[in-house]
């Protein structure tokens, strides 16, 4: 196996958008209140 690691450009937006998006609506509402969760999510 070969680890194709590299930086991302433009054409990754969407994945790091999404991915990103995913684990803030996933993870945070455990350890913040929802107003924080909106917060993150609008700014990240």
């Amino acid at each position: 196996m070969t680890n194709n690691i590299r930086p991302a450009d433009m054409n990754d937006f969407e994945a790091v958008r999404d991915i990103t998006q995913t684990t803030i609506r996933a993870v945070y509402p455990n350890y913040y209140p929802e107003g924080a969760v909106e917060f993150f999510s609008a700014h990240h």
